[in-house]
């Protein structure tokens, strides 16, 4: 069973101008009994029957402090107050269970009323979720996401069944712009390509003119997500062209435009722009010198 831990609160107690050294603040907690307290990575003590416990930190230090229970979990942020001098902080920890999921395929990441809550790596695993009723969706890359009601008492280790199934890969293409220029003047030299693929496959991406002629063809893998591919036009001559894409059993096509007729002047204005700048630098150099 993996355990987790609920980052509660970090405290920085900033050292006052008028305060003197090794100086004390008083720090009161307040929960459940039960919930087991931790300073910087060590245990502290465990919050008996009163509900509450008192710790004194020294100002100008940084403290790490976490709570941590098989049976309760935290719910939104502590909530801080100041009362006769002292501060305190009270741990929102619920009524918590424990859910484990049997299923066709792992990890699988868990999502309770639209809370991302964990990810179950194998049959073994199980996360901490409040008690209650919930609707819980089990996520997986490739799969279907599954959405299932669930009803959890207070220290119950419940499994849930689910069969997820296959989702149909797909893929589009992304075009940053769909008129480019290779004309040597730095601005759109070249058509990026983007492609995103659910899943990895391989692809057949193809140019052709309006009469049909082929002028770029590549046969690539996808990887899972964004790829991104460059064409640079070449010897081509400037007019419209049908982009296609072949991937996992089906076809998209995207018109696009090559004139070499957008000249922007981009390339000067940089270079322009560039000795400028260095020549601002030799003058500052000499002048100061």
């Amino acid at each position: 069973m993996k355990k987790a831990f609920i980052l509660l609160i970090l405290i920085l107690l900033v050292m006052l101008s008028f305060a003197e050294q090794n100086e004390k603040v008083t720090i009161v907690f307040v929960s459940q009994p039960g919930v087991d307290l931790y300073i910087n990575g060590n245990f502290a003590l465990t919050i008996g029957p009163s509900g509450n416990a008192s710790f004194s930190f020294s100002l100008g230090n940084t403290y790490d402090i976490y709570a941590d229970s098989d049976y309760y979990i935290q719910i939104g942020q502590p909530l801080v107050s100041t009362s006769d001098g002292k501060t305190i902080v009270f741990l929102n920890m619920k009524p918590a269970a424990w859910l484990g999921v049997i299923c066709n395929t792992y990890p699988v990441d868990i999502f309770v009323d639209g809370t991302y809550y964990g990810t179950i790596e194998n049959e073994d695993d199980m996360i901490k979720i409040p008690a209650g009723i919930h609707d819980v969706v089990i996520s997986s890359t490739g799969y279907k996401e599954e959405k299932i009601n669930v009803t959890v008492s207070w220290k119950e280790k419940k499994y849930i069944k689910v069969t997820l199934k296959k989702s149909k890969p797909e893929f589009y293409i992304i075009l940053p712009y769909s008129t480019f220029s290779p004309n040597g003047d730095w601005d759109k030299d070249k058509l990026k390509i983007k492609i995103y693929a659910s899943e990895q496959a391989t692809a057949t991406i193809l140019i052709e003119d309006q009469s049909g002629k082929i002028h770029f063809e590549r046969q690539t893998p996808l990887n899972t997500g964004v790829n991104e591919f460059e064409w640079d036009g070449k010897n081509a001559p400037d007019g419209e062209y049908t982009l296609q894409v072949s991937a996992m059993g089906r076809i998209q096509e995207r018109k696009i435009i090559l004139t070499r007729k957008n000249y922007t002047y981009k390339k000067e204005i940089t270079l322009a722009s560039i000795a400028l700048f260095s020549a601002l630098i030799i003058a500052g150099f000499f002048f100061l010198k």
